[in-house]
């Protein structure tokens, strides 16, 4: 008698279970694809032209390097774009000079410095830029399901 209703028991549990799962199987989900906005830094749209122009000069009793780098904002956002020439000499070493500029859109800057340096030294100019970044809004794919 215990063992009928132990094997009673078991029957009903299991078919309680199956219930269950078929009751889970049997709604179904619905889920969409949102676009969900976020924000990034993008750098601005530029263009250079050319590499930098060297040439030498007499400036009162000095001798100088006159160095000119054309940059163009080719964005639709102003930005403060940075120049910054690297000169390097065998009696000085290596000297940095940087050069901030606020380009509008559309607009083409030349940037220009002068490096004093002893006649007859060589100097190699290098140059990096740092382009200022807007925001922009941009949207990614989610799927949300209810």
């Amino acid at each position: 008698m215990k063992t009928k209703l132990m094997l009673i028991l078991l029957i009903l549990g299991i078919l309680f279970i199956s219930a269950c799962a078929k009751t889970q199987q049997e709604t179904p989900k619905t889920c969409h694809i949102e676009s969900v906005p976020y924000t990034d830094y993008v750098l601005l749209k530029y263009n250079l032209f050319g590499e930098p122009i060297i040439s030498p000069s007499l400036s009162g009793i000095n001798y100088v390097k006159r160095v000119d780098m054309k940059v163009q904002n080719a964005d639709t956002e102003s930005g403060t774009f940075v120049v910054k020439f690297n000169f390097r000499t065998l009696k000085k070493g290596v000297e940095s000079v940087p050069i901030a500029v606020s380009i509008p859109p559309g607009q083409t800057i030349t940037f220009s410095t002068n490096y004093d340096v002893d006649i007859g030294d060589d100097v190699e100019v290098t140059y990096d830029i740092q382009v200022p970044k807007k925001s922009v809004t941009l949207y990614r794919e989610e799927t949300k399901c209810d």
